[in-house]
């Protein structure tokens, strides 16, 4: 069994980093590194207490560039592995996995294994990143391994492995995997991002409480100046921040166990939608999933009345005869038409994209326009004006994955 879980995990994994948008990825991932720790003289800063920057150490270039990665790449990261499931889906692989013995638990498993492992590859990149701008900027050329790379493992770590599997979940559940759960995640994030560095949460929130404290009692023995609050985020300066050294903190025993827990979790998340989730069986898949679509020449399956699935119909294709160019009105189902090709090519996206658009989503656009008309405007710019941008998304996402969902 554990054999066959890294065997699925490694494949998936291997998959993932051949195609070309991974290397994109890790660039971003350098590039984020990057703006985690700016010169001396940039207007911008992500990590600060008050007005006040740790020197350029191997502690705090580790846990700003820790920090940062691991509050961004649950952001992006989520939308770059939400896909595993649907990518066996829509290949076929996952009609093959039905009929081996493969476990519902242990694809699941293997998948959050899979989600893991690329997005660590990605704190394995910037952790590589904050070596190399310790020693560029300069105000330290002292390394310490331990004190640089200690915070990857205990803070961005479990937020990279909560996100692989919440991005599984949401695979796995039917609302969630559609539009809705991008926005759905996203609204979740700024909830995250913002409250999840406040004192007193459960697993010290996203792990920043425990470095906060250390950072204000070092600041308070060398007798800087503590007024100020803490922020992590990208944020212009007026000015060039006073420095300040801070050594690390050494984590407790209940701040690892409470990391740990976390990285528990997060594995019982991944597990969870083994209750439910039919491993594409079309003997407990709903109505409507698991179905061939997107083929061309093939047809759905259908069930007869008795609950039988029936087999694919492969269409017949036109002869064509001799060795001249055939007619395009004769292989195409729709003759073409002279006139205007761009406005015909227009309303056909028009088309497409309102086609089978449900009912609740005309209700909402009505109830958003009439309420837009009616309330005064602060509350149109604080509310109406952003509900009005988000609600067309699920709609204008499908622009670029029609090839993807009806095929070329």
């Amino acid at each position: 069994m554990i054999r066959m879980l890294t065997g699925l995990a490694v494949a998936d994994f291997r998959d993932r980093v051949r195609r070309p948008a991974y290397v994109v990825i890790l660039g971003a991932a350098v590039l984020l590194g990057y703006v985690a720790v700016p010169s001396p003289d940039a207007k911008w800063m992500i990590m600060q207490v008050g007005d006040h920057r740790g020197i350029y150490n191997s502690a705090y270039v580790g846990m700003v560039t820790a920090l940062a990665s691991g509050l961004w790449i649950t952001l992006g990261g989520f939308y770059i592995v939400r896909n595993s499931i649907e990518r066996d889906r829509a290949t076929r692989v996952g009609q093959q996995l039905a009929a081996t013995p493969l476990r519902t638990s242990a694809y699941m498993a293997g998948k959050f294994l899979s989600n893991l492992m690329l997005l660590s590859s990605m704190l394995g990149v910037l952790a590589l990143t904050a070596l190399v701008m310790q020693l560029a900027r300069g105000e330290s050329r002292q390394v310490d391994l331990v004190a640089l790379w200690q915070p990857f493992l205990l803070i961005a770590l479990p937020l990279v492995a909560v996100t692989a599997a919440l991005a599984l979940l949401f695979e796995s559940l039917p609302l969630l995997r559609t539009g809705l759960g991008n926005v759905v995640w996203f609204c979740a994030w700024l909830v995250i991002a913002t409250a999840g560095q406040g004192p007193g949460l459960p697993l010290d929130g996203i792990g920043v409480n425990s470095v906060v404290k250390a950072m204000y009692a070092d600041m308070v023995a060398q007798g800087v100046d503590v007024s100020g609050e803490f922020s992590l985020g990208l944020t212009y300066l007026d000015k060039p921040l006073e420095l300040f050294t801070w050594d690390g903190f050494t984590p407790t025993a209940d701040y690892v166990l409470g990391r740990v827990t976390m990285l528990l979790i997060a594995v019982a998340i991944a597990l969870l939608p083994a209750l439910w989730f039919g491993r594409f069986d079309p003997a407990r898949v709903l109505q409507g999933q698991g179905r061939f679509s997107g083929m061309p020449g093939i047809a759905d399956q259908g069930e007869d009345p008795a609950g039988v699935s029936q087999p694919a119909v492969i269409d017949e294709v036109p002869h064509l005869a001799g060795p001249s160019r055939p007619d395009v009105a004769a292989v195409l189902r729709t003759s073409p038409e002279p006139g205007p090709v761009a406005l015909r090519m227009w309303a056909g996206e028009v088309r497409v994209l309102l086609q089978g658009v449900r009912w609740w989503w005309w209700l909402g656009a009505a109830v958003i326009l009439v309420a837009g008309l009616s309330a005064p405007l602060d509350g149109v710019t604080r509310v109406m004006l952003p509900l009005a941008w988000i609600w067309p998304v699920l709609i204008w996402s499908r622009l670029g994955t029609q090839r993807h969902e009806h095929g070329p």
